[in-house]
């Protein structure tokens, strides 16, 4: 019985033996299968991490370049000696070779006091036709070598153009290139796609050194398929493999890096992949009398290993990379521990913000800007006392729990926080200024979630009436009321434009010199289906940031062409109408032919209607307002300068822009009995304005002697509720065409 035991043991040991021969046999197969797409799939992603290293670093070069040359542009016109100073002051930091400046005429000036001809550079061309450029793989004209050069146009105010470059060494290619893959075997290499070498290793191993990688391979008979493909597919711009014979033979993965038609190369020997095959058969054939032991150690390890598991995840979940301080989710998992525990004390949520953190970034690197946010991090936990705690929560933006006693002590407590913090650039005599602004909210509901809790306090820290060198500022209701009205009505307005909720008022134009109404300035009012008003301040705004400006403002001059047209049909003699246009029509290709067109579908004379713009939306592009305001003048459309003397306004603006008509701001108005000055510029303005062909409309008249001062001085047209409100179309009907003067108000 014993021994019939024994015999079926046996057969059972040399099945298992079988079973473990065969699967290891099946196995070695199927591994030398997925080996080789092991070894495709890592040379995929390898290639696509260096080329996203390679690309990132182009990237980041012609991204310094560009904010360089819009930093420079800001000045009136090319101070050589004034530009290479500012360049002298950020090359250093930003690894470059050098950097300078090429004139029109093609002559450059270096940082390094190096004077040469570039003119006949393609990248100078591309840049001063207004683009980037990243040039191939050149010689350096001064010391040699080879190199990149970035290139950037810089547009001055006085519409000059010059081009700024940056000489970028290919060592620094060589040096990214120069870790190796697959312990030592595998090399990378940037070539053109037409196969001519740009940079890479040339040491012992891989390609060597070559100056065509399509003729190294194709001098081989054996490799004439493989260089037919890749040729296929580098021309075509698709990645793809191939197996070469180059010395040894080797998988070469080609990828593309979509700058200047240039490749990535990554090529590793066959060899690599038998070498792992046959180590891989010697454990297959060891597994069978090493796989109890490997069980018993794999259990015993089980819970060491989970152990070191779970402490990775949350280090990478909960430790910031930069500050090595909390994460966003770590401080929410400990905020809501703090809030659950704490039952006696308030606590305000805090979040704070470096303004236009993003320069220091760009012009003084990454590593510049980690280490102002480190030592953020460190002034913030010298600072905390108790449970109080904080984290970053993203980018620049940093967090805080902290215990809140009343908003003095909270508003004293940051101010002392944000000038220790900002005290930093100015002890180590940094070339920038740290401008940090706080956000605070007040917990007063511990049940909402952490993230509604931040929220508000970015919402604070955004509010839109914060007072100048304010740099703490608190939530409050009013700030939710206003996010829930504005949400409100952003969703309201497709259907109040469908309903035709939205009513164009007019606000008569009195004519001086004639003694009667003349025209008038179309507004518009939104009634809603209760019968209330809802003024235009509360949704112009809103409408604007969300771009449906642009429909509302079509919507108000198709009214008001349509109105014309009735007038014109029941026989009055009509006068203009001017229709306010938001600046965010200037960037419509179509905005000259969608409002010619709704003039032509309505057959108005174009005498009739005239456009409002402000005088800010007039120096936001003039170059581009001027080509559609003289669209529109050709046509026969006047244009009017509403707010004139409420911002900077430019006397050369009056003269080449062109403009019909000016408005002045009733600021002016309001304000010109109480100064002898004001008077005396708002003469100089009309008088200014009548000598360069201009009409001059007064906004706000709502009192006798303001009508009479303004009328002494020779102003042309008067508006406000001295002389009519705004008008429904009806009763401004009435007024303009009856022939009656108007009931001013004393």
């Amino acid at each position: 019985m014993k021994q019939e035991k024994r015999k079926w043991g046996y057969f059972n040991i040399a099945l298992a033996a079988i079973i473990i021969v065969t699967l290891g046999i099946v196995f070695a197969r199927l591994f030398y299968i997925s080996s080789q797409d092991k070894i495709l799939n890592t040379l995929g992603e390898i290639s696509e991490q260096e080329v996203k290293v390679l690309r990132k670093e182009i990237e980041k070069g012609k991204q310094t370049l560009n904010n360089l040359a819009v930093y420079i542009g800001q000045d009136e016109s090319l101070d050589m000696e004034a530009v290479l100073k500012k360049l002298t002051a950020v090359d250093n930091v930003n690894g470059f070779k050098r950097m300078g400046i090429i004139r029109p005429d093609g002559q450059a000036f270096t940082t390094d006091s190096k004077e040469m001809y570039l003119g006949d550079r393609e990248y100078f061309n591309i840049s001063m036709n207004g683009e980037q450029a990243v040039s191939d793989t050149l010689i350096d004209v001064e010391g040699g070598g080879k190199i990149n050069v970035y290139s950037a146009p810089v547009t001055f105010r006085d519409g000059s153009r010059c081009v700024l470059f940056a000489t970028y060494e290919m060592v620094s290619f060589e040096n990214t290139l120069s870790t190796t893959t697959f312990k030592g075997t595998g090399h990378s290499y940037v070539v053109k796609k037409d196969g001519e070498h740009i940079a890479g290793q040339s040491m012992k191993g891989g390609l060597g050194a070559f100056e065509n990688v399509f003729e190294l391979l194709g001098a081989s008979e054996k490799n004439q398929a493989a260089v037919s493909q890749m040729k296929s597919d580098m021309g075509s711009g698709a990645s793809g493999s191939v197996t070469v014979t180059a010395g040894d033979k080797s998988y070469i993965y080609y990828q593309p890096m979509e700058i200047n038609g240039w490749y990535l190369l990554n090529i590793v020997p066959v060899s690599v992949v038998e070498r792992d095959i046959n180590g891989s058969l010697v454990l297959t054939y060891l597994f069978a009398a090493i796989c109890i032991i490997a069980l018993i150690i794999l259990l015993l390890n089980i819970g060491r290993e989970r152990r070191r598991g779970r402490e990775a995840i949350e280090k990478a979940a909960f430790v910031d990379p930069v500050t090595g301080g909390n994460t966003f989710a770590k401080f929410k998992m400990d905020a809501q521990r703090v809030l659950r525990t704490d039952r006696g004390g308030t606590y305000a949520m805090t979040v704070l913000n470096i303004s236009k953190f993003q320069y220091i970034n760009d012009l003084f690197g990454y590593e510049e800007g980690n280490r102002v946010l480190r030592h953020i991090a460190d002034v913030i936990s010298r600072s905390l006392t108790g449970e109080e705690i904080f984290g970053r929560k993203e980018g620049d933006h940093f967090i805080i729990l902290m215990k809140y006693g009343s908003d003095e002590a909270m508003q004293e407590r940051m101010e002392v926080l944000i000038e220790e913090t900002c005290s930093f650039a100015r002890q180590e005599k940094k070339p920038y200024e740290i401008k940090l602004l706080a956000g605070v909210y007040k917990i007063e509901e511990k049940m909402i979630s952490i993230d509604t809790m931040a929220d508000r306090a970015e919402m604070a820290l955004a509010r839109d009436d914060r007072k100048p060198f304010q740099r703490c500022t608190f939530y409050d209701d009013t700030i939710r009321d206003r996010k829930i009205r504005e949400k409100e009505i952003e969703d309201s307005f497709e259907a109040a434009l469908r309903a035709g909720e939205f009513v164009v008022y007019y606000q008569p134009k009195y004519d001086i010199r004639k003694d009667r109404f003349f025209g008038a300035e179309a507004l518009i009012r939104w009634k809603t289906s209760d019968g209330s008003l809802i003024a235009p301040d509360s949704f112009i705004g809103i409408y604007e940031g969300n771009g449906m400006i642009v429909r509302l403002d079509q919507y108000v001059f198709e009214r008001v062409c349509i109105q014309i047209r009735r007038w014109l049909d029941l026989g009055y003699e009509v006068t203009p109408v001017s229709v306010n246009v938001s600046k965010v029509h200037l960037y419509r290709t179509d905005f000259v032919e969608s409002y010619l067109g709704i003039i032509r579908r309505y057959k108005v004379p174009v005498e009739l209607l005239q456009l409002e713009l402000t005088e800010t939306v007039l120096f936001d592009n003039e170059q581009m307002l001027k080509t559609i305001l003289e669209e529109f003048r050709r046509a026969g459309i006047q244009i009017l300068m509403d707010d004139f003397g409420s911002g900077y306004t430019s006397i050369g603006m009056l003269k080449d822009m062109p403009i019909d008509e000016i408005k002045l701001d009733k600021s002016l108005v309001e304000d010109y009995g109480q100064s002898v000055r004001v008077q005396k510029i708002l003469k100089s303005i009309i008088s200014l304005s009548h000598e360069l062909g201009l009409e001059v409309v007064a906004e706000g008249v709502e009192i006798q002697q303001e009508y009479d001062f303004l009328a002494g001085i020779g102003c042309d047209y008067i508006q406000g509720y001295f002389c009519s409100k705004p008008l429904p179309a009806d009763s401004y009907t009435e007024l303009a065409y009856s022939g009656r003067k108007p009931e001013r108000e004393q």
